[in-house]
């Protein structure tokens, strides 16, 4: 089949097919497959390739409830555009153990992406989400990402948008820049807030930037009220492990059975600043073999790290605090750093 449009249409299964390069003259270019303005429908078991998009989702009625699975999504290399892609007007999607090369571009609501591969040839990020509204639900899970850019990104557009649950779970990312990335993404995103944020299981592995960075851009401003990491390894090769400077007064980040390291001499394991409590439990914190400086929590109300193991840090404990009134550590043990 060289072109798979889909128009109002409520209910339904498109499967077994392959589809390219359906025209599209708004654009100049061409997509696999289009959903436009349609509800309650199966994708699976079928090769789309476009010039834009492999698949497009979006429309002036709402495009709900739709179930990709089982399928190769491609596009051209120098599209520099998600090979998955959905615009505004979308909810209860759910894209699932797809092959996805170029990676995915999304907005929408109650959006799952989980087991699938994702692969990248171009300089673009695994997974982005480019949101302009609220967000409810947004999951990636189980996905096995590669890329030269971010390996997930989620970006905000809009002041004072508001995100309530956002789940990052048993992924396996090696990229270039952040694994994880939160950030605005222009000046106009201001008053950004992230109710919860849970991250849990990952192996993350990033090249050059932080594995988890959460962080505004000059100008604008972040909020998490909760974020939570229990389990999974963390590790930048030339960077923090993790880096995250979110408003004044946000709320707690609890860190649980989790090994987060660098492999960069000199280079903290962890930045963690604005949050008012940071509570670490249970977890690894390692250095280099030529050691890096410490974990750094900056302009907390108070600040616990026991049960842990920290190796390979030039400062004392591996720990270091700045306008931080309550520190605790308790019951940790020190392996190649002193204490």
């Amino acid at each position: 089949m060289r072109e798979a449009s889909e128009y109002l249409i409520y209910g339904g299964t498109i499967e077994n097919i392959e589809a390219s390069d359906c025209w599209y003259e708004g654009r100049g270019t061409s997509y696999g497959l289009s959903i436009a303005s349609s509800q309650h429908l199966t994708v699976r078991n079928s090769w789309l390739h476009g010039g834009r998009h492999g698949i497009s989702l979006g429309g002036q009625e709402p495009v709900r409830d739709i179930l990709i699975t089982n399928n190769v999504i491609d596009n051209y290399t120098d599209s520099r555009v998600g090979a998955f892609n959905t615009h505004e007007n979308v909810e209860y999607i759910t894209v699932s153990e797809n092959r996805i090369l170029n990676g995915v571009s999304t907005v929408g609501d109650h959006l799952v992406y989980e087991d699938n591969d994702i692969e990248l040839r171009t300089d673009y990020p695994g997974i982005i989400v480019k949101q302009n509204w609220h967000l409810e639900h947004l999951v990636f899970r189980n996905n096995r990402i590669t890329s030269p850019s971010y390996g997930s990104l989620l970006e905000t557009y809009l002041s004072s948008l508001e995100v309530k649950e956002f789940i990052i779970e048993g992924n396996t990312i090696c990229s270039d820049l952040a694994g994880i990335g939160i950030k605005p993404r222009m000046k106009t995103a201001v008053n950004t807030k992230i109710k919860n944020v849970t991250i849990k299981n990952n192996d993350v592995v990033s090249t050059k930037d932080s594995a988890i960075s959460i962080r505004a851009q000059e100008g604008t401003t972040i909020a998490v009220e909760n974020m939570e990491i229990d389990e999974g390894t963390y590790k930048s090769l030339y960077n923090k492990g993790i880096f995250s400077q979110v408003s004044p007064f946000s709320g707690s980040v609890t860190i649980s059975n989790t090994k987060i390291s660098t492999e960069k001499a000199a280079e903290y394991g962890m930045l963690l600043i604005n949050f008012s409590q940071i509570a670490i439990d249970g977890s690894n914190l390692q250095g280099p073999a030529n050691l890096g400086s410490y974990n750094c929590f900056q302009y907390a109300d108070s600040v616990i790290v026991r049960n842990s193991t920290l190796g390979n840090w030039g400062y004392k404990n591996g720990v270091r605090t700045y306008n931080v009134p309550r520190v605790q550590l308790e019951n940790n043990a020190y392996i190649n750093t002193p204490s």
